[in-house]
């Protein structure tokens, strides 16, 4: 697995600069992770952080902030809304104490927790 600090997109902006052609541009996108304690860094999360099956993002202030932008949809919006959004909420200064969101998993059901336990 690749660190943030270490995607920097040079290799693109390489192949620009020499006029290569560029494709599938659209798949280049992260998702919002949750990764705390650090011991757990390194692992992946479970694909959409389970918020089909009710997980949900709080920012620092313990607020639902998804109901800011998305009232209807909440979390289950698409991965770059959901990244712009956790983004927007750090540069307003309501980030967690370690700089991020909450994820909240109590709404998810046991059973479904219990198939991603390898993540948690």
């Amino acid at each position: 697995l690749a660190k943030a600090a270490d995607i920097a997109g040079d290799g693109y902006a390489l192949a620009y600069k020499v006029c290569a052609q560029l494709s599938d541009m659209e798949f280049i996108q992260s998702r919002v992770c949750m990764i705390y304690p650090k011991a757990m860094r390194g692992t992946p999360p479970p694909a959409d952080g389970l918020v089909t099956f009710g997980g949900r993002f709080y920012n620092g202030l313990c607020e639902r902030y998804m109901r800011k932008y998305y009232p209807e949809k909440l979390e289950l919006v698409t991965r770059d809304a959901m990244a712009i959004c956790a983004q927007k909420e750090i540069e307003a200064g309501r980030r967690s104490p370690h700089g991020g969101m909450f994820g909240d998993l109590s709404g998810v059901p046991k059973e479904e927790l219990y198939k991603f336990r390898e993540f948690m």
